[in-house]
């Protein structure tokens, strides 16, 4: 999991289900926002790169069309176009 560093081993929600704690074995612990587009907004902040086209075949079983469709995207989000698009 995203900003652990070990196995996460307590998850708990607020009362009112607008986010989330986890705890890890390493001992961190983190706040997580149920709100979607407050996630994304969070994720895209600290992650700096997008699945690439191979291992979304491999991992997500996406087709080779929607992989790099999916790469692509993700990439223009983050603002780095691949050379040739």
């Amino acid at each position: 999991m995203l900003w652990h560093r070990g196995a996460v081993n307590t998850v708990s929600f607020s009362s009112d289900n607008e986010t989330i704690a986890t705890a890890s074995v390493d001992g961190t612990a983190r706040r997580w926002w149920t709100d979607a587009d407050r996630l994304w907004t969070e994720m895209r902040e600290v992650v700096s790169g997008c699945l690439p086209p191979e291992f979304r075949e491999r991992y997500l079983g996406e087709s080779p069309a929607a992989a790099e469709r999916a790469y692509r995207d993700g990439e223009q989000v983050r603002g780095r176009p691949r050379p040739g698009w």
